[in-house]
Order: C-alpha cells, then sequence, then structure tokens
C-alpha cells in the first residue's frame, strides 16, 4: 500500500462485494468500537 508503518499500525482495511448484506455491515457497525479500544489497550502502539 506504500504507507509509512505507523499508518499500517493503526489502519483497518475492509473489503465489500455484492455479497455482503446489510444486517452483516450494521454487525461490524455495532461491534467495531469495542475491538478497536481493546487493540489499542493491549497495544504498545496505542499509548
Amino acid at each position: 500500500m506504500s504507507v509509512p508503518a505507523e499508518v499500517i499500525r493503526g489502519s483497518v482495511r475492509f473489503s465489500l462485494s455484492r455479497y455482503n448484506n446489510e444486517p452483516e455491515i450494521d454487525k461490524v457497525i455495532e461491534v467495531l468500537p469495542g475491538i478497536i479500544k481493546y487493540l489499542r489497550d493491549i497495544s504498545p502502539f496505542g499509548r
């Protein structure tokens, strides 16, 4: 992706297609904030 390492460490990449549906996307929106918080809490880069 040709981006600096510190950007990569703070990135989340999603791939969506025609096979994804609205309930799946809604679920990601629901759970993603908690996952991000958890990863920041355990990562030395999140401090």
